[in-house]
């Protein structure tokens, strides 16, 4: 009997459901948990919701959904509940959702300073004032819409900072400037498809950087810029070929692509060590030049 509540005390809740629909008990059953826990222990917490209800219409309408979310008002009471107990490490997954169906991450999160790791996904971020994220080590933000204001300010409030990855990057994002992240060592770039025609990175700090995944529904331009301190790069994207005549009728979606890697190879040209994915090398014409523009092995 002694050891009943012990879980009471554990450092870690980790909260997983799958499924194609949420399910209310489930949600309950995650608010008694977190109501008999002492808070004052708690250093991780995680929810992943992965179900897709988005994907049938008629459960979107037979639910009340709240913020164009299922059952969101639980979802914020947990992340408040973390932020009281300041855990230092957050992970909030949720389930299948449009980008107009995304519920913003409340702002109190935005001045937990006790976060080291932060993993975020299908959460819009729009940030009103000042992040003060100043103990996050590690930050993880996959399918959001971002803009240039809500980016810059969590950089800003990040200081430090040492591994980012942005997946499934997309919005009117134009620029990521790092010039003043000095701990930041580490960025991971993974599927992009933002409304800009082109992104520059910024990063005189950096020393590991990754492209990959799928991108494009439209032509885009990566840039790296500044990176100086830039010891490895792994290049392993590819374009949406699908969209090549679906939503860009007579352009040359895959021809872009090829010539983008050319300035980007000259970008990184100074790195210690360059790997290219399969995609980057069979383009013949790229193929042609690579010796011409790296100095770096491949």
């Amino acid at each position: 009997m002694r050891w009943s509540y012990l879980w009471t005390s554990v450092p870690c809740l980790s909260f997983s459901y799958k499924g194609r629909e949420p399910n209310k008990r489930w949600f309950e059953f995650v608010d008694t948990t977190l109501f008999y826990h002492n808070q004052s222990s708690l250093k991780k917490f995680s929810a992943d919701l992965d179900y897709h209800y988005m994907n049938d219409p008629s459960i979107i309408n037979s639910w009340a959904i709240t913020s164009s979310f299922p059952y969101w008002n639980h979802v914020s009471r947990w992340l408040r509940l973390a932020s009281l107990a300041r855990v230092e490490e957050l992970t909030l997954i949720l389930g299948d959702a449009t980008s107009s169906s995304r519920p913003q991450l409340p702002q109190h999160v935005y001045t937990n300073s006790s976060l080291a790791a932060l993993r975020l996904s299908r959460l819009l971020l729009r940030p009103e004032t000042a992040v003060t994220w100043g103990s996050i080590k590690l930050l993880s933000v996959r399918a959001t819409t971002w803009t240039d204001d809500s980016i810059s300010k969590i950089i800003a409030g990040c200081p430090s900072l040492e591994h980012l990855e942005l997946q499934l990057l997309s919005g009117t994002i134009s620029r990521l400037d790092f010039s003043g992240s000095r701990k930041l060592k580490k960025l991971v770039i993974r599927d992009c498809d933002t409304y800009q025609e082109k992104i520059e990175v910024l990063a005189p700090y950096l020393e590991s950087l990754e492209i990959s995944g799928m991108v494009g529904l439209r032509p885009i331009t990566l840039r790296v810029l500044d990176a100086k301190s830039l010891v490895d790069c792994y290049l392993d994207y590819m374009p949406r070929t699908f969209c090549i005549t679906k939503m860009n009728p007579g352009y040359n979606l895959v021809k872009h692509y090829q010539q983008m890697l050319r300035p980007l190879l000259q970008d990184i040209r100074h790195v210690n060590q360059a790997s290219l994915g399969t995609w980057c090398i069979e383009q013949w014409r790229i193929r042609g030049c690579l010796l011409r523009t790296l100095n770096a092995p491949v």
